[in-house]
């Protein structure tokens, strides 16, 4: 990937002159129904309310979600904080607003160009702690779409000092809808759930999607997603379905072994042989264990510093 400047993770756009150019790339038929599902429910309004789009890999689902938004909530005067966990995710949504070439076939990917009049300009800002996006504490009020990491996020939400994104929060004005991206990772512990818990807690008029192509097939963690994210609809198609299967591809994967560097192989060394003291210790007081080499990393981890 180019090295990235702040400068080209923001982006102010003149929505009078992007109308002019508004996307001409038609959705596919899967694409086109999961529009219309995501519209209705939008304009049913009944919040709090979250749905989940589920769209296998090379479905569209960014596409899909940043068409709706721009046609859907942000036409309608609602702020947009976007979430992901990888920065790459956030840059893929950056540039799906529009395209980052501003000339030649432009207007094919110039979502933005159809959000409706009255709104006159739309600000879209990538923040995270990554070299090239903005620190949390540059997020302006004035800012419409946030696409942020969840560990910034979190951090800023838990320091009373960052008051940028409160002040961002504050400026929605009770219209903020919140988009997770990968959204499966949603569970335990893990900070999806923390930040659905604190904008469920702060605002009785929410909206939340989760977007993702890997729902699991475990129904127990799937209603948890649900349930963590207040998911009441559901949109899935996978790639088994006849008007989604010309879209997506079987991925071939081809595996190399490569040696590890001598300091990693170094510290294996120094973490096998404090695993094998501890495991000791445990068979001189007759307890016998018997655990996959994945829980003995784990109970390394919990043990090294012991």
């Amino acid at each position: 990937m180019n090295e990235q400047t702040t400068e080209n993770l923001h982006r102010r756009y003149d929505l009078a002159q992007e109308r002019k150019y508004p996307s001409k790339k038609v959705p596919a038929s899967h694409q086109s129904e999961a529009l219309d599902k995501l519209h209705h429910w939008f304009r049913a309004n009944n919040s709090p309310s979250g749905g989940i789009l589920v769209l296998p890999t090379g479905g569209g689902k960014t596409f899909v979600a940043v068409r709706f938004l721009c046609s859907g909530p942000l036409s309608q005067g609602y702020k947009v904080l976007w979430l992901a966990h990888t920065h790459h995710l956030l840059e893929q949504a950056f540039y799906s607003f529009a395209s980052p070439n501003q000339g030649q076939g432009y207007h094919a990917g110039n979502e933005v160009g159809r959000i409706t009049e009255p709104k006159p300009t739309l600000n879209v800002r990538v923040v995270s702690g990554t070299p090239g996006h903005f620190p949390v504490h540059q997020i302006k009020p004035d800012d419409d779409v946030i696409i942020a990491t969840l560990q910034t996020i979190t951090r800023a939400y838990n320091d009373s000092k960052q008051t940028a994104l409160r002040n961002f929060l504050a400026s929605s004005q009770g219209q903020l809808f919140v988009v997770f991206d990968e959204a499966h990772h949603a569970v335990g512990d893990y900070a999806y759930v923390f930040v659905s818990e604190m904008y469920q807690k702060q605002r009785e008029k929410r909206l939340i999607l989760g977007i993702t192509a890997s729902p699991g097939n475990d129904v127990t963690k799937i209603l948890e997603v649900c349930k963590n994210l207040d998911i009441t609809n559901i949109e899935i198609r996978t790639k088994s379905d006849p008007d989604v299967k010309p879209y997506v591809h079987d991925l071939k994967i081809f595996w190399k072994e490569i040696p590890l560097p001598h300091d990693f192989a170094h510290t294996i060394q120094l973490l096998r042989q404090a695993l094998s003291e501890r495991l000791k210790i445990l068979k001189n007081i007759e307890i016998n264990i018997s655990i996959c080499h994945f829980s003995l990393l784990c109970l390394v981890e919990n043990l090294i510093f012991v």
